[in-house]
């Protein structure tokens, strides 16, 4: 009696999904805002920016109402996981555009469908040639609050240039500094500012992440990081 070939093979130990187990999202607590929405006198509502952070119950709890300081931690490595940035396009509540400035991926909302595309395009937001435009820059902030739960991260969204800019810069110093910025102890804060725009200075309260620890501190940061290599 003949043994067919195969009949001895190891079978193949299927544990993960091309395409799908490699995608990781970051487990969200919740959002922290920078604003509320507001009604003109016409009742049409806008977003009203704000100079402190407008948290969840659980955070009100620890920090008050209306904290302008959280201490905070970055849990990753990845910036795609903890700060992703693109050019988006909303149509109400639904995305249907979003790029890097070079190329972008867009849906038809006649069939559903999603297409690449050059980036940027005529929607894209410029306070000097096209103030009305729909595309703008958003970028989403994940940290973990210790005092709080270390049970996932909170969000905090921004549209806006400057607290990008802040925040990237602060990020790429800290790194210099200390080798890392995940799981670094920080301070997430709202610091006003004056910011030029095309009517004049104004002020904002812009985003800033701050390291408080000294010298000593910044050393054994990095000290830490050189043993757990070794």
């Amino acid at each position: 009696m003949s043994v067919p070939a195969n009949r001895f093979r190891p079978r193949p130990n299927y544990t993960t999904i091309t395409g799908l187990s490699s995608i990781m999202r970051m487990p969200r607590l919740g959002k922290i805002r920078l604003g509320i929405k507001v009604k003109n006198a016409k009742g049409v509502e806008y977003p009203k920016d704000l100079d402190y952070f407008v948290c969840p119950p659980e955070v009100q709890a620890i920090y008050g109402e209306k904290p302008k300081e959280l201490d905070v931690l970055i849990p990753s490595t990845d910036p795609a996981l903890y700060f992703p940035q693109a050019l988006k396009w909303y149509k109400g509540a639904r995305l249907v555009c979003k790029g890097n400035g070079e190329t972008a991926t867009r849906i038809d909302t006649a069939t559903g469908n999603m297409f690449e595309m050059p980036c940027p395009c005529e929607h894209l937001k410029d306070p000097q040639t096209n103030p009305k435009g729909e595309c703008t820059p958003r970028a989403n902030l994940m940290v973990i609050l210790p005092k709080v739960s270390m049970g996932g991260a909170y969000q905090v969204d921004s549209g806006s240039n400057n607290n990008i800019i802040n925040l990237n810069s602060t990020i790429a110093w800290i790194q210099s500094m200390l080798g890392r910025v995940a799981w670094v102890p920080l301070t997430l804060k709202r610091v006003p500012t004056k910011i030029q725009t095309p009517d004049g200075t104004t002020t904002k309260a812009l985003l800033q992440l701050e390291f408080k620890g000294n010298m000593q501190d910044a050393a054994a940061l990095r000290q830490a990081d050189w043993i757990s290599i070794q």
